[in-house]
C-alpha cells in the first residue's frame, strides 16, 4: 500500500467520524462526550447552552464532514486507478478545499468553547 492511499484512507476515516458525531448531533439534539464537541476538560453538562451551542456548531462540522468524506472517497479511488484521476496541479485544489473547511471548524469550535464553556 502506497503512502497516497494510506493517507486518502485516512481522510475518509476521519471524514466518517466527522459524519458520524454530525448525524448523532442532528438526530439526538444533545450533546454528548465527543473530543470534536466538547473540550477536554469538560463535560456536555457544563455547556451553558447546549442547544445554541448545537446550532451554532453544526453547519461548520457538516461542511467539514461532507468535504473529508467526498475528498477520502475520490481520492481513494484515484489512488487504485493506475493513472490519477486529476493531475498533480489540480490535485491540490481539494486538499486546499479541506484545509479550509478544517480551519473554518477549527475557527468556529474555538469560539464556541469559549461562549458556550466559558474557556
Amino acid at each position: 500500500m502506497d503512502f497516497e492511499l494510506m493517507m486518502s484512507l485516512f481522510a475518509l476515516g476521519c471524514g466518517g467520524y466527522c459524519a458520524y458525531t454530525w448525524l448523532k448531533l442532528m438526530i439526538g439534539k444533545r450533546l454528548f462526550k465527543n473530543s470534536l464537541l466538547i473540550p477536554s476538560d469538560k463535560r456536555p453538562k457544563d455547556c451553558t447552552d447546549e442547544s445554541a451551542y448545537i446550532r451554532y456548531i453544526r453547519p461548520s462540522l457538516g461542511v467539514l464532514s461532507v468535504v473529508t468524506v467526498a475528498y477520502g472517497a475520490f481520492f481513494t479511488i484515484s489512488d487504485m486507478m493506475p493513472a490519477p484521476l486529476v493531475p498533480y496541479p489540480w490535485s491540490l485544489v481539494p486538499v486546499a478545499v479541506v484545509m479550509a473547511a478544517l480551519v473554518w471548524y477549527a475557527v468556529m469550535n474555538g469560539k464556541a468553547n469559549r461562549t458556550f464553556f466559558g474557556g
